[in-house]
């Protein structure tokens, strides 16, 4: 159990991936540190790396967080979909 801001935090800061999302083992590079449209970081996976950036972003604590990332090579995207619950 946890607030939607709390959630957003640990998700959609890339310096904290590697503790829940699986297959990552650290992340690198970090443009930024504030979650935005464009920032840049990489991805040291278990079967080698991947260089991803932040392509959509849409804050709303009171109803929903959306955060995509997409590789650098635009050939997937991962897209995190947070909504407040009560």
């Amino acid at each position: 159990h946890t607030n939607i801001k709390n959630l957003f935090y640990t998700a959609c800061h890339p310096e904290f991936r590697n503790r829940w999302q699986k297959g990552i083992k650290a992340v690198h590079d970090v443009d930024h540190k504030l979650p935005g449209i464009g920032n840049r970081y990489r991805y040291e996976l278990e079967k080698g790396e991947r260089m991803v950036y932040v392509s959509s972003f849409a804050y709303n604590p009171d109803e929903s967080i959306v955060l995509t990332e997409t590789d650098a090579n635009k050939k997937s995207s991962l897209h995190f979909f947070m909504e407040k619950m009560d």
